[in-house]
């Protein structure tokens, strides 16, 4: 991003701090949040969209409306309704923010569930158009194209639940299992498996 773009940028977390208002921005992703306790919460979170709304209007910059949304973190339902120039900002139960799926319970489980079924499709592939049967190839292709998808951000989404654990180890499980040629279940060496969970 160029000085400039950041400079732009800049100014509209300073203008969001200057209003106490949190927000986490990232590149061109803007995030802002609140502890809802009562009515004036909801109200603070109404002004920071009005704010940004009338900043991109003075910098001629268009708001991507169809990707916001409302994302209520705890137990408690809000009913409230929010929106940018008109448009009604959809509730959502879950959400995706920089490759990650949240959740309003904070669980990892859409997330590791929907890079499960990605991961089986990229292992599948390999063994389908990699016309091979050197391990050594098959496991560089598996670190390279799935174990960095499975891995992404595992920081954030960090697993403890044991069905969770259990189906991101299924991924691998399965691709040292299958033939290429025959689909038969084949063994593989501990050595060479080893090389799949090696950073």
């Amino acid at each position: 991003m160029r000085q400039h773009e950041l400079l732009v940028i800049d100014g509209l977390a300073k203008l969001l701090e200057a209003h106490s208002i949190q927000c986490k921005i990232f590149a061109d992703d803007v995030k802002i949040y609140i502890t809802v306790l009562n009515a004036n919460c909801t109200s603070k979170l109404q002004a920071a969209l009005n704010l940004i709304s009338a900043w991109a209007d003075d910098w001629q910059l268009s708001i991507s409306i169809s990707k916001c949304s409302i994302l209520n973190i705890g137990s408690k339902a809000i009913s409230v309704s929010y929106h940018i120039r008109g448009n009604i900002l959809p509730h959502v139960k879950s959400c995706r923010d920089l490759g990650v799926m949240l959740t309003s319970e904070l669980s990892p489980s859409v997330h590791i569930s929907e890079i499960n079924v990605n991961g089986h499709q990229r292992a599948n592939a390999i063994l389908r158009c990699l016309e091979t049967r050197d391990r050594d190839l098959l496991v560089r292709a598996f670190v390279t194209y799935v174990r960095t998808l499975m891995e992404y951000n595992s920081v954030v989404w960090s697993h403890d639940l044991k069905r969770d654990i259990e189906a991101i180890e299924k991924v691998q499980r399965r691709f040292t299992k299958k033939d290429r040629y025959t689909g038969e279940t084949i063994l593989w060496p501990k050595t060479e498996i080893g090389k799949l969970a090696q950073p």
